[in-house]
């Protein structure tokens, strides 16, 4: 699950990343261990229970054991180890629609460390959306099969707004730095059009292509970005801000303390992790600022931007306001 580029450097840095290797391989030869004791000693068949796992008693040890190996993944924090992540959590998608463990949880954050923010806020719109008589265990229903939804559009079309139902506080916050990293990229890519338009185009004369490859090269873009036709991005831009601004308020009505948690997280890290958390209350939040912090952090100005909403001042834990 790391790469180097010799045995040496392996054997040096073997000290550093023994506990997570050894956590990652505990954790897969447990998952295999109860699929081998799920299909021999149950004679389980996987391919009919495929969609509905969660219902069958029997299949839970090994669901258990596949999210455990997903938290030794994403603890590992490599780019392999959360591409493996990744593929497990969508297997256990598949093997049980309704996610009564509730991994969707999981998965934001670990793509937008891999910086895909597409298939995130893909991902985020699909759950948001009201379901009420979707029949789970109907695996010929369409399932997380939304693709390449516009980052740009309005919370309340896609749901995100909803005071019923809608996105939970991860998917909330997640989606808020997706549509953070656009309005960043939309900002870039005006002035950089300023720039190439705008008085220096005569000193430029024949430099203006290999400026635009430079630009590529180091611009750092979001796929959830929409495509430069030459437009005005002026409008994407007023419209991203108002609804990053609708969506940091919308949260934080149904969750008061995430946004300060998220600026001044280390009061909130310094608690026992909790085994169990219920909607809305201070665990969740906790959940919600380890999964979600590293891809906040890595994403310039996102922390400013939160300070500017919320301000410095540190949250009060012991408070229930």
């Amino acid at each position: 699950m790391i790469r180097y580029c010799g045995r040496e450097h392996q054997m040096e840095h073997f000290p550093l990343h023994k506990s997570s290797c050894s956590a990652v391989k505990k954790a897969a030869d447990s998952a295999a261990h109860e699929l081998s004791v799920l299909v021999a000693i149950e004679g389980f068949d996987i391919a009919c229970g495929a969609g509905q796992f969660w219902r069958m008693y029997e299949t839970r040890p090994y669901m258990l054991s596949l999210a455990a190996q997903i938290d030794a993944l994403e603890a590992m924090g490599t780019e392999t180890s959360l591409h493996a992540a990744v593929d497990l959590l969508f297997e256990c998608f598949r093997l049980n629609r309704s996610d009564n463990m509730g991994l969707r949880d999981v998965l934001p954050g670990i793509l937008l460390r891999l910086q895909d923010d597409q298939a995130l806020y893909d991902f985020a719109r699909w759950w948001a959306q009201d379901r009420p008589h979707y029949e789970w265990e109907n695996t010929s229903l369409p399932y997380l099969d939304t693709r390449g939804a516009d980052a740009t559009e309005s919370p309340d079309v896609a749901n995100f707004t909803s005071p019923y139902g809608g996105p939970s506080l991860h998917h909330l916050v997640a989606v808020v730095l997706v549509k953070f990293r656009v309005l960043e990229d939309l900002g870039v890519r005006r002035g950089w059009r300023t720039f190439l338009r705008g008085t220096h185009r005569a000193r430029l004369r024949g430099h203006v292509p290999l400026l635009h490859r430079i630009h590529r090269f180091l611009s750092h873009r979001s796929n959830a970005t929409p495509a430069d036709n030459d437009d005005d991005d002026d409008p994407a831009i007023e419209t991203l801000e108002r609804q990053i601004t609708r969506l940091l308020l919308h949260t934080q009505r149904k969750h008061p303390r995430i946004w300060k948690a998220l600026v001044h997280p280390a009061p909130l890290l310094a608690t026992p992790d909790p085994d169990l958390f219920s909607l809305g209350d201070e665990n969740e939040v906790k959940k919600a600022v380890v999964r979600l912090l590293p891809a906040w952090r890595d994403t310039p100005g996102a922390i400013d931007r939160l300070i500017a909403h919320v301000g410095s001042a540190a949250p009060n834990y012991d408070s229930h306001t």
